[in-house]
């Protein structure tokens, strides 16, 4: 039992360092690493980075940029 367990921990703990790595939330991805185990690791792996669209040329960027990468406007940081 208490391999089982230790095997359920690290691949909690697998997501929980992919989801901080892509600016997603930790702790839904460590419970969701620990109880979907294999499918949450997929689902880390394949999931890219948290984007954000520019307002004023729809093209994506990254989560928190300032300037959009684009079209080279400011991009007003609103949170909701």
């Amino acid at each position: 039992m208490i391999p089982l367990l230790l095997i359920w921990l690290l691949f909690g703990f697998i997501c929980y360092w992919l989801a901080k790595k892509q600016g997603r939330d930790k702790k839904i991805a460590f419970v969701a690493g620990f109880f979907l185990g294999v499918l949450a690791l997929i689902y880390y792996l394949i999931a890219g980075e948290v984007k954000q669209t520019c307002q004023f040329c729809k093209e994506k960027m990254k989560k928190g940029a300032i300037v959009c990468p684009h079209c080279q406007r400011e991009v007003n940081m609103i949170k909701k």
